[in-house]
């Protein structure tokens, strides 16, 4: 099979989370482009595997097969890389959120921002960078920090018009609305961000849009209907993944049951 059918084929499986055929085909891109002598479908077929092992909860094969991805590049290149090393640091970083190293989060979530400049994928890049560094900023208590990396984010996805971005930061910007005491704009941000995964069939990124949801309508007084958003997200994501969703939202539903309101982001 082609290179570039098997690319489309393991995307679309990603997309679905469909993990195991993910990692199947995954495996086939990379020995393909690697047989090819492609450093561009070699550094993302290995970021389409760290994106299933983290997924699946895998975290330090993860960390490892991303780390093969990010060493395909030229540190002392000053201009547009084959192996695309923002997309490969914007996964690192991530990953290090998930792991609770938020110094290591930081500085590689920043880096990535840094090198989207040279990325044939600069405007997709910048925004999950800036959507990232706002999660980070929630979880450290820096609401302030997290509203202007989220307006960033937001007017980056907007200007590109990409659905996918919008799908993608969708969850964490209700988040930081809803710790800025900003509802109505975490309720259009929850219905833009609804829009454009049901229009792209993206799951995950559905589940978690509705997780957050579940914040913002407890937030407004409605515990049930937001433990209701929270346990179908909850299916979805014990159905397909990813692991850390799982443990994340079975937190905020007790968060819910337990004090009615929802902090967990």
């Amino acid at each position: 099979m082609a290179s570039r059918a098997l690319a489309t084929l393991t995307y679309a499986a990603l997309d679905r989370g469909d993990l195991a055929t993910a990692e199947t085909l995954a495996n086939e891109l990379l020995g393909a482009e690697s047989r090819l002598g492609h450093v561009s479908g070699e550094a993302a077929a290995l970021r389409a595997l760290g994106r299933v092992f983290f997924g699946q909860g895998r975290v330090e094969e993860a960390e490892q097969t991303l780390q093969r991805a990010l060493a395909l590049a030229d540190p002392l290149s000053q201009g547009p890389q084959p192996a695309d090393p923002a997309s490969t640091l914007l996964l690192l970083g991530s990953l290090a959120i998930e792991r609770g190293d938020f110094p290591v989060a930081a500085t590689t979530l920043a880096d990535a921002r840094a090198l989207a400049e040279r990325s044939p994928a600069r405007e997709h890049l910048t925004t999950r960078a800036n959507a990232e560094l706002a999660r980070l900023a929630l979880l450290q208590g820096n609401v302030a920090d997290a509203q202007q990396h989220a307006a960033a984010a937001y007017a980056g996805a907007s200007e590109h018009e990409c659905r996918r971005c919008g799908a993608g930061i969708a969850a964490t910007l209700v988040e930081v609305a809803c710790a800025a005491g900003e509802l109505a704009i975490a309720d259009a941000r929850r219905t833009e961000g609804l829009e454009h995964a049901f229009r792209l069939a993206l799951p995950i990124a559905t589940a978690e849009i509705r997780g957050a949801a579940g914040r913002l309508l407890a937030a407004r007084g409605d515990v049930v209907g937001g433990r209701n958003e929270c346990s179908e997200a909850l299916a979805v994501f014990e159905r397909l993944g990813p692991v850390y969703m799982v443990e994340r939202t079975k937190r905020r539903i007790t968060e819910l049951d337990v004090t009615g309101q929802a902090q967990t982001a």
